[in-house]
């Protein structure tokens, strides 16, 4: 979900007139950029990996629910 908010948030930035560039340039101006799933991420030339860890969920296929996740961090 956090990479569909990010992805969403630079095709807005870009504008009809996209191209791979103007993408690229949209995505490095994304500094602190909420996605609500993730902690902020931040892009620039040289950092290309928006967040360092993820959330893990737990699934219950009896009961049909997503269970309450936590944060690992990538290593």
């Amino acid at each position: 979900m956090a990479g569909a908010e990010i992805l969403g948030e630079a095709l807005k930035r870009a504008g009809r007139d996209l191209t791979r560039d103007k993408l690229i340039e949209e995505l490095e101006t994304l500094h602190g950029f909420a996605t609500g799933y993730a902690p902020p991420v931040t892009y620039t030339p040289t950092r290309r990996l928006g967040a360092r860890g993820a959330y893990v969920l737990k699934l219950d296929l009896t009961g049909q629910t997503l269970g309450a996740g936590e944060w690992v961090e990538a290593e």
